[in-house]
């Protein structure tokens, strides 16, 4: 993986800002570093030391191995870098594999931030720390189009409702949403519907089911979906499950800006793998 997103990064960006006449050290670099560090799932000296005594770094355009420090002071800088290539590699995808609109999962899942063990935590009588990643991911290329990485005191529809939502209807490339009932609310339906698009959300049920309107129609086009299709969300939680597996489930970082860059490299390089699987040479 991490041989992987390198050279998809020396051929996609690398080349282009040295056409460009760049003076600066170029972000292309700077990020494989990034990726290098987190997605080795070690303390940041043990994987510079790593990325020294492998001689990677002539390889990507860096004159040398960078401090700690760097690597910290690079992650607050690029995170609205890395934001932009996880949308770019998604678009990418989408011109090589498929030709129409895309239907959108939106969905979340907890990484674990810190090494502190079950036992330790309930002797110190704390609670663990999660942080929440809510995304929108297109079943049919297989990709992550964007994401919010927050603590695990906010919920996934706060993320939807205040991002996700203007995300998934200013990009325009999208006929349908599916979401579990967590989402079954009705502003949301209301929304995705006024703006063409085809809510496929199971109701919740009890005293909030639906007796009509768009929240009924939402939790039809569901179950209509599910007898044709099958159980499409099966695909999000696989995805989901290859991210955690490649950061061994847990966030190392202390402050919020690297634990946020770090969910946002790892999203990225998913993306990239999927753009190398389409074109190893």
């Amino acid at each position: 993986m991490l041989r992987l997103f390198i050279g998809w990064l020396g051929k996609a960006c690398l080349g282009r800002e040295r056409e460009e006449g760049r003076r600066d050290t170029p972000q292309s670099p700077k990020i494989a570093v990034l990726a290098w560090v987190v997605l080795s799932n070690q303390s940041y000296r043990q994987a510079l030391d790593d990325l020294k005594r492998l001689n990677v770094c002539a390889r990507i355009g860096l004159e040398r191995v960078p401090s700690p420090a760097s690597v910290s002071r690079w992650k607050r800088a690029l995170l609205a870098t890395v934001d932009l290539l996880i949308r770019l590699t998604f678009y990418r995808l989408a011109r090589t594999r498929c030709r129409g609109k895309l239907l959108a999962i939106v969905d979340g899942t907890g990484i674990r931030l810190g090494r502190a063990s079950s036992h330790y935590l309930k002797r110190v009588k704390k609670r663990r720390e999660y942080l929440l990643l809510t995304v929108l991911y297109a079943p049919e290329i297989d990709a992550f189009f964007d994401l919010v990485a927050a603590p695990n005191t906010f919920s996934e529809i706060e993320a939807f409702r205040n991002y996700l939502l203007e995300a998934l209807i200013s990009a325009g490339i999208f006929w349908g949403v599916l979401a579990d009932k967590r989402y079954d609310a009705t502003d949301v339906v209301e929304a995705l519907e006024r703006h063409g698009l085809v809510p496929i959300i199971p109701a919740r049920t009890g005293k909030l089911m639906p007796r009509g309107g768009s929240r009924l129609r939402a939790w039809m086009n569901y179950e209509a979906f599910r007898e044709l299709v099958g159980n499409v969300r099966s695909l999000v939680e696989a995805a989901f499950s290859s991210l955690k597996t490649v950061v061994g489930d847990v966030i190392h970082s202390r402050s919020w800006e690297a634990r946020i860059c770090d969910a946002f490299i790892v999203v990225l390089s998913y993306n990239v793998a999927r753009i190398t699987a389409l074109s190893p040479n």
